[in-house]
């Protein structure tokens, strides 16, 4: 899986894992970070996530990455954003108040392109990556963010070999695995919810909603 996989899903309308509403984990969870005003969120692979715009309407300074120019220009479109444009190394900046947007390869990012960074937001970064990626995405956030900064993790647990993804699945064992500081908030069945997962042979999906006291 490479990054043509990712732009051309974006060109073909392939974009099932983008939610119109703000994640209500989100929403439920995010106190419990217990963040100051105008602290910064890093929000990895964010697509033209609207969780970047009410973050943003928080008052915090929001940060997304995104590989996709396609749904950088959509997620402005589609909210009517003003935002100005530079370039920065190789990466398109785009900025409004305080929400910026990264756009280019996560994986060439560097600590200094992003700056200072309070807490993480990963929703559908982790779960995009198969099994063989995530700890080379796993290491190269550790040199992005400290090792103190915390984060709020979504993922989903199905049987594999069930489906292919993405999204991938994440078991509470991998998390484990992956980070020695991880909490789990809840776990949901939430088969009934995606007929998508079902007409493709799933038969058990969960939600789980994490927070990781550490990169």
């Amino acid at each position: 899986m490479d990054n043509k996989f990712w732009l051309e899903r974006w060109q073909q309308g392939l974009t099932g894992f983008h939610q119109d509403d703000v994640n209500p984990y989100l929403e439920k969870w995010i106190e419990h970070a217990q963040l100051k005003k105008g602290a910064t969120i890093f929000v990895p692979l964010c697509g033209k996530t609207v969780d970047l715009l009410w973050l943003a309407g928080l008052g915090f300074k929001v940060i997304g990455l995104e590989l996709s120019p396609l749904a950088v220009e959509q997620l402005i479109d589609e909210h009517n954003l003003k935002m100005a444009v530079r370039t920065m190394d190789q990466f398109t900046l785009y900025s409004q108040s305080n929400l910026y947007i990264l756009c280019g390869d996560f994986f060439k990012l560097t600590a200094e392109q992003l700056g200072s960074v309070d807490f993480v937001y990963d929703r559908a970064a982790l779960i995009a990556l198969p099994a063989n990626m995530r700890l080379d995405y796993i290491s190269h956030m550790r040199k992005l963010v400290p090792s103190e900064v915390s984060s709020l993790l979504i993922t989903l647990d199905y049987t594999q070999s069930e489906m292919s993804g993405p999204p991938f699945s994440v078991t509470e064992s991998d998390v484990h695995e992956y980070y020695s500081k991880a909490t789990l908030l809840e776990a949901v069945d939430v088969l009934a919810d995606h007929q998508r997962f079902k007409e493709r042979g799933v038969t058990q999906l969960f939600e789980s909603v994490w927070y990781i006291g550490g990169v």
